[in-house]
């Protein structure tokens, strides 16, 4: 809009509300055009109400877990969440998070939630390498289960969630230009549709002390364990102490980084669930 006129400055308290007095002509015009402007918005759905409307119904939209199980362990291709139990919430992403060096690779936050939505919801994958080498345990006796130690891909359950297209957890090496966004010093964890090492993990028993006796045994659904990055060796962590703000609110970063105390024990932000319908998640890992 024009700058108001020495007419309109001046002899404003000296005409009545209805005379037209300076550019009058072109201060109605441009209203006219903001009018027009943000009609055209609002048919278009370009209105950042709109937009976030949109955002909201895709990724809150509700899933729904497995009813009835015929076991307690974690099966291939079911949907599962992951709860964290330092910040009591649960792995999430945000498609609107978009990673500064990669266009299509989007930031991974742990999330307060009441239940299994777009955003949270995951299933599990198992990994096959193109090179098939010996393992140690014989896993396929029971090929639909994931056992300690196996390797695996996590990837978004609902592929409607990205226009089609499959999402998968991954990490990556720190190094000086990629690094978690808020801690700096560890991995990054993001997902993005590259299927390559970098997204392939295995599961650890929550004990260190008893870590070899599990290897190699299913994995229970809603029992406390630890996410290994099978490429770097790094523990998928989420603490507290990183805050991240997005349109969602007050959520926190996740990353790879194992946080060892004194007893070389891993501290709770290293600890999740694989949360399954139809159970109730173990409080205690001893029980």
């Amino acid at each position: 809009m024009m700058p108001y006129t020495r007419q309109q400055i001046t002899g404003g308290p000296s005409f009545s509300s209805t005379t037209r007095v300076g550019n009058w002509n072109e201060d109605l015009e441009v209203h006219q055009e903001r009018q027009n402007k943000l009609l055209e918005m609002e048919a278009n759905g370009e209105l950042l109400t709109q937009k976030m409307d949109r955002k909201f119904q895709n990724h809150c939209s509700k899933v729904e877990l497995a009813q009835q199980r015929e076991s307690d362990f974690v099966q291939f291709g079911e949907p599962v969440l992951l709860f964290n139990e330092d910040t009591k919430a649960f792995v999430s992403v945000d498609l609107d998070a978009k990673l500064h060096h990669i266009k299509e690779r989007f930031a991974v936050t742990s999330a307060p939630a009441d239940g299994a939505i777009r955003r949270n919801a995951f299933a599990l994958e198992r990994y096959v390498p193109k090179t098939k080498q010996p393992e140690f345990y014989d896993y396929d006796t029971a090929p639909t289960t994931l056992h300690y130690g196996q390797t695996f891909r996590i990837r978004i359950y609902d592929p409607d969630f990205h226009n089609g297209n499959e999402l998968f957890l991954r990490s990556q090496r720190q190094s000086p230009s990629v690094c978690a966004p808020v801690t700096r010093n560890a991995q990054e964890v993001s997902v993005d549709s590259h299927q390559d090492f970098a997204a392939v993990w295995k599961v650890v028993y929550r004990d260190p002390k008893l870590r070899l006796d599990f290897e190699g045994t299913p994995v229970r659904g809603n029992y406390p364990l630890c996410i290994v990055h099978a490429q770097s060796g790094e523990m998928l962590s989420s603490s507290t102490g990183a805050v991240m703000r997005n349109d969602f609110g007050k959520e926190y970063e996740v990353c790879a980084k194992a946080n060892r105390n004194i007893h070389k024990v891993e501290e709770e932000c290293n600890v999740f669930y694989f949360v399954v319908g139809g159970m109730k998640r173990e409080q205690n890992h001893e029980e």
